[in-house]
């Protein structure tokens, strides 16, 4: 069985909650969006491509060995089978404390980056990672890792733009900005030029999309590249929960658990209007298509005349092919 799995997607693709799916599993350790605190990582505009390889493969390790605390806060925080029940309760403790203490000294202007020791008896059969920020390109990425099992996950993209628009609105998410030049230029040219256009020549949800049809046309072309990606369509996950979630356990080699089943049985259940934004205890049919309800017509229009010229369109027909 592979030891890493690298879960990525862009934002409000379901890539959190696939993650909990797999956290339900308890030989399974799981870490949330590690690289958001990881120090000294270059950002896109300072690295020169093409990207080094033994750099690309630090950043997995640092990824993976990653115990800063924002990485593994996320609840519920579960009981695992590596873990003795001591150190759980212990580990816990330090997990309410350790958020506590970063609290208190970010109101006093003092930013602190606390770290969980893992704690473990043994090691963990498999570790989780869920990244959807790396400063690296997913196909890059890939092909220097290919002892890792990489999961895309793909959303239609008036459905992230939506949901996107949605959480910048409440305060959720930060505003977007438009993929690296040199990754859009792979797939769109505009008259001002690749290095003319800039954030005010667009929308919010025209961002969103570009950000859309670039990254995930960069996934798509590296699954069908490389044996150690699987691409997973958000829709095709809240049809049937536990018969693709069960799927991708297979293919990374991972035995399904009980603890799995109970943690998706009530999901088709929930009330989906009494929901925090973060939630994973909402309706998956329902979630998957609320933007056909909530979003404008002329907003969708815009949005899928950007996403049909990627490559992934052929994902979703009903939006037509790509063009390039």
């Amino acid at each position: 069985m592979n030891t890493q799995v690298w879960i990525q997607g862009m934002g409000r693709s379901g890539t959190s909650w696939l993650q909990k799916i797999m956290d339900h599993h308890p030989a399974v350790f799981s870490l949330h969006e590690p690289e958001s605190r990881i120090l000294g990582k270059p950002t896109a505009a300072q690295r020169e491509p093409p990207c080094s390889k033994q750099e690309m493969c630090d950043f997995a390790d640092r990824l993976f060995n990653s115990t800063d605390l924002r990485a593994v806060r996320k609840k519920p925080l579960l009981r695992k089978s590596y873990r003795s029940g001591w150190k759980h309760h212990l580990r816990v403790g330090l997990i309410h404390g350790a958020t506590g203490i970063e609290y208190g000294l970010g109101k006093l202007g003092r930013q602190r980056h606390l770290g969980i020791p893992d704690m473990t008896d043994q090691a963990p059969a498999l570790r989780v990672a869920k990244c959807v920020s790396s400063p690296y390109p997913f196909d890059e990425m890939v092909a220097a890792n290919p002892h890792i099992r990489f999961i895309f996950i793909i959303r239609h993209p008036c459905a992230v733009v939506q949901s996107s628009m949605t959480g910048i609105e409440v305060g959720k998410m930060r505003r977007n900005y438009l993929p690296q030049r040199s990754l859009l230029d792979r797939y769109f040219s505009f008259e001002k030029g690749i290095h003319g256009v800039t954030e005010a020549d667009f929308s919010e949800a025209e961002i969103i999309a570009y950000r859309w049809a670039v990254y995930n046309a960069i996934a798509f072309a590296a699954g069908q590249a490389n044996e150690n990606v699987r691409l997973l369509k958000y829709e095709d996950l809240c049809a049937d929960p536990p018969g693709v979630a069960k799927s991708l356990f297979d293919w990374i080699g991972l035995d399904w658990h009980a603890n799995c089943d109970d943690f998706l049985a009530p999901v088709h259940h929930q009330n989906r209007d009494k929901q925090s934004y973060h939630s994973f205890n909402k309706n998956p049919i329902e979630t998957a298509q609320k933007w056909k309800r909530d979003m404008p017509q002329h907003m969708q229009d815009v949005v899928l005349s950007i996403a049909r010229q990627s490559l992934v369109a052929q994902c979703y027909p009903e939006m037509g092919v790509a063009t390039k």
